[in-house]
């Protein structure tokens, strides 16, 4: 089966460090490719996932939402205020339904986990 897996878009995959729908999603496409599916792995830009049926379909450039809910632990929000990781956001999620209607012919079904 062709399955359309939507990851994080706030995170990379593996995430490097505590991070649970991060991890979930990655052993989650590990498991389905090792089972014969193919994998469209849609996450955030600089994720890695070594596999042969497993390809990472990229959103965003990189930008990683570090701390959210710690008030000032984010440059970024210093720079572009509080509202800057719901923009990002939804920016990241636009862009995921932009490339899912783009892609509609190659996979049968979506897992979400966004």
């Amino acid at each position: 089966m062709r399955i359309a897996l939507l990851g994080s878009t706030t995170s990379t995959i593996p995430p490097k460090g505590q991070a649970a729908i991060e991890r979930l999603v990655y052993y989650q496409a590990l498991g389905l490719a090792d089972k014969g599916h193919n994998i469209l792995l849609f996450t955030l830009s600089g994720s890695k996932v070594n596999h042969p049926r497993i390809k990472i379909i990229e959103v965003g450039k990189g930008e990683t939402l570090l701390g959210v809910g710690k008030s000032g632990s984010d440059p970024l929000i210093a720079k572009y205020g509080a509202a800057y990781p719901l923009r990002l956001r939804l920016s990241h999620l636009t862009m995921v339904f932009f490339k899912l209607i783009e892609l509609k012919d190659r996979y049968d079904v979506i897992l979400n986990n966004l």
